[in-house]
C-alpha cells in the first residue's frame, strides 16, 4: 500500500475565509491468482479523498444527518446557495 497526503490552504470566494483541507491518495494492489498455471495478476485500487475540519464548515455540519458524510462539493453547493456564486 502507498499513501500520499498533503494539506492545502483554500480561500472561500464567497466569504474570503481561508481554511485547510487535507487530501490523500491511497493505492493498494490486490493480487489474484487468475491463471491455471499459478500466475498472479495485480489489480490496483486507487482512492482519493478530501477532508475538511468540521469547524471550517460552520452551518453545513449541522445539516448533515448523523452517520452521513458531507463531501466538499456538497458543502460548496450549500454555501453558494446561501451566498450566491
Amino acid at each position: 500500500m502507498k499513501v500520499t497526503m498533503w494539506i492545502s490552504k483554500i480561500k472561500d470566494k464567497a466569504t474570503g475565509k481561508i481554511y485547510d483541507q487535507l487530501q490523500h491518495e491511497q493505492v493498494i494492489h490486490f493480487q489474484f491468482g487468475f491463471g491455471t498455471d499459478g500466475t498472479k495478476t495485480l489489480w490496483p485500487r486507487i482512492q482519493c479523498n478530501t477532508l475538511l475540519r468540521a469547524s471550517d464548515l460552520g452551518d453545513e455540519v449541522s445539516e448533515v444527518p448523523k452517520g452521513k458524510a458531507l463531501g466538499l462539493a456538497a458543502a460548496h453547493e450549500k454555501r453558494e446557495s446561501r451566498n450566491g456564486p
